[in-house]
């Protein structure tokens, strides 16, 4: 099956590269606002670590995206020199299957990976920027911030699947809606005083919400129900 990118998949992806980039310029003077200077120098550390963990995808993504684009335009079989392709075009749901199984143990692996190392050397070095720091709310944010990390790289694979059947408009949806979730979550909380933890509780929610939104857009996608 052909893959086609349309006027309204440009629209939504100049929309979605807006909340990319912009969703944390948007948070930025509410976290200056509400948050003291300790607290604000400790979201830095989180909005590094968070950067430095979207390196744990290895290249994969784009890697698996295009062999979901050659399972959905009918190849046969895939192999490191090259595709078997078939006559009918149509998508090889069960080739596209095994891709996406492959998919699961690959982002659970990098997933695992990543979360073994913030739990160990990341507290580590949350403990040791923290201590001067009388209360233990600081650690609870850096936990729940750890759990929206290993979300985002656990899930990351959807991102691949919706490009590799042209769902471009798909995932940039589930991205902005994810986004402008985070937005808002984190606003609120840091007006009711959570603090660290409401930042942090807002990048966790928006990490389960892109998931959600994704896989659903996903499987309502043409005839994708065959893959269940």
């Amino acid at each position: 099956m052909s893959i086609k990118v349309n006027r309204s998949d440009t629209i939504w992806s100049f929309v979605r590269t807006f909340f990319s980039f912009g969703s944390g310029i948007i948070i930025l003077p509410f976290v200056m606002f509400y948050l003291g200077e300790e607290d604000l120098g400790i979201y830095y550390v989180f909005l590094s670590v968070s950067m430095i963990s979207t390196f744990f995808d290895f290249g994969f993504n784009p890697s698996f995206s295009r062999n979901i684009a050659y399972s959905w335009s009918g190849a046969k079989s895939l192999n490191e020199e090259d595709i078997h392709s078939s006559d009918c075009g149509e998508p090889n749901f069960l080739l596209m299957a095994k891709t996406i199984s492959a998919c699961k143990i690959v982002y659970l692996a990098i997933s695992c990976i990543a979360l073994l190392l913030l739990l160990t050397i990341g507290t580590n070095y949350i403990e040791r920027v923290t201590q001067n720091i009388s209360d233990g709310l600081n650690m609870i944010a850096w936990m729940i911030y750890v759990i929206g990390i290993f979300l985002n790289l656990l899930f990351g694979y959807y991102t691949a699947l919706l490009r590799g059947v042209g769902a471009i408009a798909a995932v940039n949806r589930a991205n902005i809606i994810s986004r402008g979730t985070q937005i808002l979550i984190t606003i609120i909380l840091l007006a009711f005083d959570f603090q660290l933890i409401g930042v942090a509780i807002g990048y966790s929610t928006s990490g389960l919400l892109f998931r959600l939104l994704a896989k659903n857009e996903f499987f309502n996608y043409k005839n994708m129900d065959r893959l269940h």
